[in-house]
């Protein structure tokens, strides 16, 4: 009831002359104190300057406490008024008090940015105006009145006489300090607290604020802060007058009258320097006030609560002192709104909210330009590339050729999707190699001029754009031919259940006959000559890293040449291909995608070691209708703010977020600014046509005044769906106000309303966005105009993540084997929630590191999973010290490096000279950085003829991992495969299995086929045979929505409902279904693969055992080898074990000392497995590695031998044998290899 009687308060039409007279005086001082000081009005300075200039005061601050050095005081500083512009910088000694001033200074400039939002499109607002903008109910006390006299008297009684002398008191009401305030916690007093009066603009619209610059300031802070960081108040009238300050408008003063909730308050009577709040147990500390009796610091009594909902404003006292000039003030009192609709007249609403789904990079004129922008011919474009896992680095050799009789100034630019990053540019020229080098950017500009200047061939490159990258390559002589160089890193998208990559056509950006007639420069005749019939050569090698079994390799756009093994493949394109305007794409297959793995790769020149994490949760949860009950809310920001471009993206991205949630059974909109509008649509009760619900988002303007999303949630929070989640999507431009209570509401209710946030307009406040969807467990998107192309594809990641489960509450915790703990560096810092089939990849610069742990919340339980590898898996290389590299940059220009937005900001400043570091160490351009490279020529130098081998850079570039493999050639499978698919039947395709082939004995993988006829049947041949699936080509494809089963009796069982996650060590009722969605079922299982069957003549116990004979094997280090002659001790084929079963599950991957290290391990397990069996001697096992105790006998010092080195040994493979799918852990191993 309060919070209405306020807020209808405040709405009112009716201003009083007194209340108008004193929101001008406070209105003036506060522009005028600005104006005094400031360079530019305060209109041209952004939220987000103000953000950035509070992270260098913090960062000023640790550098005074860390370092007495003057000059990196003043730079810092130097930096903040480059932000901040002051009309009069003085030359000051840098100071506590110094950082204090600034960081009011800054509060002062966005309190009058967040209250001027109202007001955003008059020049001139009305006194009103004003008042409206503060957000809080004022009164007038008459002099008369009862109140006035009572609130008098309160400061008479705690002042001596003639000290001050009252003029006006003003009662004030907050909405939110009503609705939050703790009085529930007892003690509430009467104190005072005194501010300029420039400060009450901002104090009156968003309350006192805890200081954000805190700790220890002493006696340079303006409020001693002997009681640390908290908010101080005092019951004397003297002592706060000691924080005011005349006014420069009338001369008057203002003092705050707050009734403040101080509960259990702790007495202390010297300094308490804590920044965490009160001592455990109490709300509130005191000062005593220094007496005869006791040694206190204080002259008089202070307080300090450290919470923000302990404080109540209820009076403002306008009052002069005894001293003060009073100067006259007659404002002109303006009680009737302005006409603000003129702001909006020139905003034409669009007739097309369609999102476009074209990528605009591939209309830009991309590879080698001359001035004029056309482009020089292309004779042939070659790829050469390395995937690991989900990230792949490319390397782009393209040919060029001036076909002119004159020079040509040429221009290289090379466009790039937003998970890619440049990391290496070079050149060969007339039989010159010109490698491109990072420097900054400062640096590179001058060495380029420098060049310039000495006659030298120059070139500096540079990013246009974020997804632009251009390069000058100097003249290019005439019939010379160039090749460009190109070295890019990038992740691979996860599409369809497969590993996808692809390069855009712009990588070869010959154009169209159509297109090139349509430019007019005389220059284009010259050089483009299509009437040659050269031609343009495209070829493509890759190879292909894999922690689990590549099943299907296959490209939907080019034919290619495969040789694999397991976890290993190259891929090549065949001869005559060309690139059009599809591009290249390459689907990959892999088996146990969702299993967590962990990479770590050695840099090949220096001790540090850069890791991957690749998390991605898989949550089969059956098809429940009841989910569709969730209701989608729709959240559209119409504040002023959002006016122009930003309000017509956000109802294109509302339009488009509407249309996705064609399900939901529920769906509301709602417009919000200083208030809000609901329109709702039910299925169930009263179905709404959709054109009301588009018409309801087209009709938003923004003129609803400043941006109170609080309001909104919290009335959405009033009522709960009943039977699922709801799902919010925000649509904003991140600039809200009341930002504490707003978290304060989304964290209350995280468990029942997910909230996902989409950014709009170039300054949004993405900080805000992004806590708000980490909060709110759901996920946040910016939309940035310059690639409107993949909108569409954001929308639509949003809407499937809202019915999609999630986990949140990602923590990862790193295993190091040091005995110091080394300092952990790793990317993202803060880590969203994660949603099904969503890859989540980590990275880290982490010496010494083979286990992490994620941590977890999924449905209010807390898991976590371990990921390791081990030593001998590590690689070398630098692919993913550079990809890290680009993780860091990537987090720096746009993660959330804390949650504090001013601590985010200080933390940006602090890392840009690493960022800067970073890309020069690994050769990645940035906003600071650029890519120079210097030719030096000699004055009689030649340039005719040209010696300029294009093929040489080429070969030099080897990615061949498989040198001892063909290729395979699919035409000959092809032909086989047309007559298998077409019997109704599972198809196997019989092969030798003595021809080499590394598949083991029958690994059965079935198509779906529709009839069978008698003169096709196959006679299974005499064994060994190997079993082979027909590879998937584009002629016997089997349609997606086929899907095979493992067995008639899982489909039967596939009627449970649970859910599983092979995300996270957990236990859950699981649908034993598995669907495979792919073109066959490449996945076997353990019902009916061979692959992990016993490789023994006779599958049945262990019979009899020499004992004697299998202890000589034994090793005195404790372990034995896995030779023949164990195996005939086991009764065991260890020939078929190592060079099949074993091979074909990637044991060669450990390279040779960890092989033989590992088969050492399961020699040993084996033996023990027997030795537990047979029960020999009687000894007692605890587990397989851990013996009990047990009777003394010959057996037991060997045994515990054995036991010991195996624990050892095992610590060195973590987790290897699950990776080789031998079994769930050791025990399972060799208990199916020895057929017990």
């Amino acid at each position: 009831l309060q919070e209405m009687l306020i807020a209808d308060a405040v709405s009112s039409s009716v201003l009083s002359e007194e209340v108008g007279r004193f929101v001008e005086l406070i209105w003036t001082e506060a522009v005028g104190h600005l104006n005094g000081l400031l360079d530019k009005p305060i209109t041209r300075i952004s939220l987000n300057d103000v953000s950035r200039a509070e992270g260098i005061l913090l960062r000023a601050k640790k550098t005074w406490e860390e370092t007495e050095s003057l000059t990196e005081l003043s730079a810092v500083m130097s930096e903040f008024y480059e932000v901040i512009p002051h009309k009069n910088v003085l030359d000051d000694e840098v100071s506590k008090k110094l950082i204090y001033i600034k960081q009011d200074l800054c509060q002062l400039i966005r309190d009058m940015l967040n209250i001027s939002e109202i007001n955003m499109s008059v020049l001139n607002p009305s006194s009103l105006s004003k008042y409206r903008a503060l957000r809080c109910r004022i009164d007038a006390l008459d002099v008369e009145n009862e109140e006035f006299n009572s609130v008098k008297h309160l400061l008479e009684q705690n002042t001596s006489e003639n000290l001050l002398q009252v003029l006006n008191i003003y009662k004030v009401s907050r909405t939110t300090e009503s609705m939050l305030f703790e009085g529930n916690l007892g003690n509430v007093q009467s104190l005072f607290h005194g501010s300029s009066v420039c400060n009450f603009v901002g104090i009156l619209s968003r309350g006192l604020l805890l200081p954000k610059v805190a700790e220890d300031y002493a006696l340079e802070r303006t409020d001693f802060g002997y009681l640390g960081s908290g908010i101080y108040f005092s019951n004397s009238v003297r002592t706060s007058i000691k924080y005011s300050q005349p006014c420069e408008t009338d001369g008057t003063r203002l003092l705050l009258i707050c009734d403040v909730s101080l509960g259990n308050c702790w007495k202390t009577e010297h300094y308490y320097w804590s920044s965490e709040g009160p001592p455990l147990g109490y709300d509130s500390v005191h000062g005593v006030r220094r007496t005869e009796k006791n040694g206190s610091i204080f002259e008089d009594d202070e307080f300090a609560v450290y919470r923000t909902s302990q404080v109540k404003i209820k009076y403002v006292v306008q009052y002069t002192c005894v001293n003060d000039i009073i100067k006259e003030f007659q404002p002109i009192i303006q009680t009737e709104l302005e006409d603000q609709k003129f702001y909006f007249e020139d905003h034409e609403q669009p007739k097309d909210y369609t999102l476009p789904s074209h990528d605009l990079l591939n209309d830009i004129s991309a590879g080698l330009l001359d001035r004029a922008g056309n482009p020089i011919p292309l004779k042939d474009i070659q790829i050469k590339g390395r995937i690991i896992d989900f990230v792949a680095e490319v390397v782009v050799f393209q040919t060029y050729e001036n076909e002119t009789e004159s020079p040509i100034e040429a221009k290289y630019v090379f466009p790039l999707d937003d998970t890619a990053a440049v990391c290496g540019f070079e050149a060969f020229i007339k039989g010159k190699h010109i490698i491109g080098e990072v420097k900054e950017k400062e640096k590179a500009h001058q060495e380029y001029r420098e060049a310039i200047s000495r006659g030298d061939g120059a070139y500096l490159m540079d990013q246009d754009a974020p997804d632009i990258f251009t390069v000058s390559v100097g003249n290019l002589p005439p019939s010379t031919k160039v090749l460009i160089k190109i070295t890019y890193i990038t992740e691979l998208s996860y599409e369809n259940g497969n590993l996808c990559l692809h390069l855009p056509a712009a990588v070869a950006p010959w154009q169209q006959d159509k297109a090139l007639n349509e430019i007019t420069q005389d220059s284009v005749k010259k050089i483009c000559v299509r009437q040659t019939e050269a031609k343009r050569e495209f070829s493509l090698e890759m190879s292909i890293e894999m922690p689990f079994k590549i099943n299907n390799i296959s490209s939907w756009t080019h034919q290619l040449k495969i040789k694999k093994t397991d976890c290993k493949a190259v891929v090549s394109t065949t001869e005559g291909s060309f690139l059009d305007a599809s591009g290249f794409s390459m689907e990959i297959l892999i088996g146990d995608v969702y299993l967590p793995r962990m990479w770590v790769e050695k840099h090949p020149d220096e001790n540090s070691e850069a890791c991957m994490l690749v998390f991605q949760p898989e949550f089969e949860v059956p098809f429940d209708h009841l989910s569709l009950h969730g209701e989608a809310v729709i959240c559209l920001d119409c504040s002023n703010s959002m006016a122009g471009s930003a309000i017509q993206q956000a109802k294109e991205i509302a339009l488009h977020a509407l249309n996705s949630c064609y399900l939901t059974r529920k769906m509301s909109i709602l417009k919000f600014g200083t208030n809000f509008v609901e329109i709702c649509s039910n299925l169930d009760d009263s179905p709404m046509d959709s054109t009301a619900l588009k018409e309801f988002i087209t009709s938003a303007t923004a003129t609803m005044g400043d941006s109170n999303l609080w309001k909104v949630l919290r009335y959405l929070s009033l009522l709960y769906p009943s039977k699922s989640k709801r799902n919010i999507i925000l649509i904003s431009d991140g600039h809200i106000q009341h930002e504490g209570m707003t978290l304060q509401v989304v964290k209350k209710n995280a468990l029942r309303t997910r909230i996902f946030t989409c950014g709009v307009s170039p300054t949004a406040n993405r900080h805000m966005l992004r806590s708000l969807s980490h909060y709110g467990a759901g996920a946040f998107e910016y939309f940035d105009v310059k690639s409107k192309y993949n909108w569409e594809r954001k929308v639509k990641s949003q809407t499937t993540r809202m019915f999609s489960p999630q986990c949140s509450s990602i923590s990862i915790e790193w295993q190091t084997h040091m005995i110091e703990n080394p300092k952990l560096s790793c990317t993202p810092a803060q880590i969203c929630a994660l949603f099904n089939h969503e890859r989540l990849l980590v990275y880290g610069f982490i010496h010494n590191c083979t286990e992490a742990i994620l941590k977890a919340q999924v449905d209010n339980q807390e898991l976590y999973t371990l990921v390791s590898t081990s030593e001998l898996q590590k690689t070398t290389g630098t692919i993913l010290h550079k990809l890290a590299a680009r993780a860091f940059i990537r987090e720096y220009e746009q993660g959330m490096l804390d949650e504090n937005e001013t601590q985010h900001e200080m933390k940006r400043e602090q890392l840009k000279s690493n960022i800067i570091e970073l890309s020069l160490k690994h050769s990645i351009v940035t906003q600071f950085t650029s890519f120079v490279a210097i030719e030096k020529r000699e004055a009689d130098e030649d340039q005719s003829g040209d010696t300029l081998d294009h093929l040489e850079p080429v070969a030099i570039h080897d990615v061949d991992i498989l040198p001892y493999i063909d290729y395979s050639t699919e035409e000959i499978l092809e032909n086989e495969s047309m007559i298998l698919h077409s019997c109704n039947m599972p198809a196997y395709y019989y092969e030798d299995g003595t021809s080499g082939s590394d598949i083991p004995v029958q690994e059965l993988s079935g198509v779906l086929c529709t009839s069978v006829r008698e003169e096709i049947a196959f006679e299974q041949p005499p064994r060994p045979l190997v079993c082979k699936t027909v590879p998937h080509t584009k002629k016997n494809a089997v349609p997606k929505h086929l899907l095979a089963f493992h067995s008639e009796e899982e489909i039967l069982k596939s009627s449970k409902k649970g859910k599983r996650s092979a995300f996270f060590k957990r236990q859950t009722t699981a649908c034993k279904m598995r669907l495979n969605t792919t073109h066959y079922a490449a996945k076997s299982s353990e019902e009916n693969s061979c692959q992990d069957r016993v490789p023994r003549s006779l599958n049945v116990p262990l019979s009899s055992v020499d004992w004697p004979q299998l202890f000589k094997l034994q090793n005195q280090d404790g372990f034995w080898q896995l030779t023949s002659e164990l195996g005939m001790l086991l009764d065991l084929d260890v020939h078929h074990l190592i060079n099949f079963s074993l091979a074909k599950k990637g044991i060669q991957s450990l390279g040779p000392k960890g092989k033989e290290k590992l088969l050492q391990l399961i020699a040993t397990l084996l033996v023990l497995q027997a030795i537990y069996f047979k029960q020999l001697e009687g000894l007692i096992f605890k587990s397989l590695m851990k013996l009990k105790d047990s009777p003394p006998s010959w057996a037991l010092n060997p045994v515990r031998n054995a036991t010991d080195w195996a624990n050892r040994t095992n610590l060195e493979f973590p987790g290897i044998c699950q990776r080789l799918q031998l079994g769930k852990d050791w025990d399972d191993a060799t208990k199916k290899l020895l057929g017990i």
